[in-house]
């Protein structure tokens, strides 16, 4: 039975929507503004930067080169400091760049392992001979801690090494970074990434889940192939809609019999119907192209915690991976710390 073929364009208007949908969602969204997250995390990294080296230089003084280093999740002070849970985040910046100065670091986990037996929290409140014990179960010789604190617009970070042998203060520094950077890069952070955000995100538009959860490669191919899907869906509706209106528009010739233009007049309807239903067709696996991202995003996203032990992945006993580590000119994704227990 032949399907009649369609005389309003609402499919097509849907097409277009979701094609400019997805367009601008990954100009604009998915990659959750790479430029200016970049130029966040620049901002941050050369405050951090100034404070790193106050404090490496330091160590240095103390003849304390190739030693290692504990680094703890800094206080966080002010609501939205512990919101955004800042002072993981800071610990991790701090790492990374102690990390790249050739300072070897202390695993956080081997750190909060020993906290925990102790019975402290995985924050900078701790006095210095605490410190200095903190650090020798830990197999470190300095102990960097410290506070993140509200102060209007911007953020005020303090921290001060702790020698280990000493029980003493090697050094203090303080910064200052402006609110707005320091939330920004922290909404990048591994810290806060969920799973259910980066289903949202594939849900939204194809693709973005898999860059929300650092998996480029496979967020374009994604968004390629849902983009080449509905084009080609929407190119076969278009051509069977215009084969539809030249069967409309057909007449018959004087000179050909009544026979022979209704043969016509059949293979013209035949292929604009068969050029439509194809066009639903693409237009289904279009929709499957959707359904696998939005799963692969919920499969591969993973949701990141606060624990006793730092941050985990959860239901896991992984430790989540720094979120970035920077030379002072270009942050380097996906680089791994030197850690030694």
């Amino acid at each position: 039975m032949r399907l009649s073929i369609m005389r309003n364009s609402w499919l097509f208007v849907l097409a277009c929507v979701l094609i400019l949908t997805s367009s601008t969602l990954w100009a604009k969204g998915a990659p959750n503004d790479d430029k200016a997250v970049d130029a966040d995390r620049g901002n941050v990294a050369e405050s951090l930067e100034s404070l790193c080296a106050e404090l490496s230089n330091a160590m240095v003084r103390e003849n304390l080169t190739g030693k290692k280093v504990a680094v703890m999740a800094f206080a966080e002070n002010g609501a939205l400091a512990k919101e955004k849970e800042l002072g993981a985040v800071v610990q991790t910046e701090l790492s990374s760049n102690l990390a790249q100065m050739n300072w070897s670091v202390v695993e956080r986990e081997r750190l909060a392992d020993v906290l925990g037996e102790m019975e402290l929290a995985q924050s900078g409140v701790l006095d210095d001979a605490k410190a200095a014990e903190v650090a020798a179960l830990v197999g470190a010789d300095v102990l960097i801690l410290g506070s993140v604190s509200e102060a209007g617009d911007t953020f005020l970070i303090n921290a001060r090494a702790v020698s280990q042998e000493k029980g003493t203060v090697l050094a203090t520094a303080q910064t200052s970074v402006q609110a707005a950077h320091l939330i920004a890069l922290s909404s990048e952070a591994v810290v806060l990434r969920s799973r259910w955000d980066s289903t949202y995100r594939s849900l939204i538009a194809p693709g973005w889940g898999q860059f929300y959860n650092e998996e480029p490669i496979k967020g374009g191919v994604f968004i390629a192939a849902e983009v080449a899907t509905l084009g080609a869906a929407v190119a076969l509706l278009l051509i069977g809609r215009q084969t539809y209106d030249d069967y409309k528009s057909m007449t018959r010739p004087d000179d050909m019999s009544q026979e022979t233009f209704q043969n016509k007049l059949d293979d013209k309807y035949n292929k604009a119907n068969d050029l439509t239903v194809a066009s639903y067709y693409v237009f289904g696996a279009a929709g499957g192209i959707w359904l696998i991202n939005i799963l692969d995003a919920a499969i591969s996203g993973k949701t990141y915690t606060r624990t006793d032990k730092g941050v985990e992945v959860a239901g896991t006993h992984s430790q989540a991976i720094p979120l970035v580590l920077n030379d002072g000119r270009n942050s380097v994704f996906g680089a791994g710390l030197t850690m030694t227990y």
